[in-house]
């Protein structure tokens, strides 16, 4: 715990943050699928699955949970994933776009590409940031 100049304690927070990232290799290529809170707001943008107030993140896991997430759907999701680890690695080159995603797709299989997104999507969603201790003596 920390005091503010008030005299206040507060908590210290990790920074590593909700993350969700799992690898593919395909085309002798390894592939990060990262996720984050940014990402997921990306995919309610890009997807059609819709709640009370629009697309969100819930939609699109009761669209999957209910079997109405399409194939076309996963390989956006996928698409969107390797993107954002693209860019979180600050890779040089093209964005991955939609039919790099199906590339990937039809080498590995739906299934090991819908298990890599939805791994990486719950670990965003599960995330809980727990409190750290100051490593100050307390004042």
């Amino acid at each position: 715990m920390e005091k503010s100049e008030r005299g206040e304690r507060s908590t210290l927070l990790r920074t590593s943050g909700a993350r969700g990232e799992r690898f593919l290799e395909a085309g002798g290529q390894r592939y990060t699928v990262l996720f984050t809170n940014r990402g997921l707001a990306e995919a309610e943008r890009g997807l059609d699955k819709r709640g009370p107030v629009g697309p969100t993140v819930i939609g699109l896991l009761t669209a999957a949970q209910g079997g109405d997430l399409s194939i076309g759907d996963v390989a956006r999701l996928l698409q969107i994933g390797l993107e954002c680890g693209r860019r979180d690695a600050q890779a040089p080159g093209p964005q991955l776009t939609l039919q790099d995603a199906w590339g990937i797709m039809d080498e590995l299989g739906f299934s090991q590409v819908t298990q890599a997104v939805f791994g990486a999507v719950a670990d965003v969603l599960s995330y809980r940031a727990a409190p750290v201790e100051s490593e100050s003596p307390p004042m």
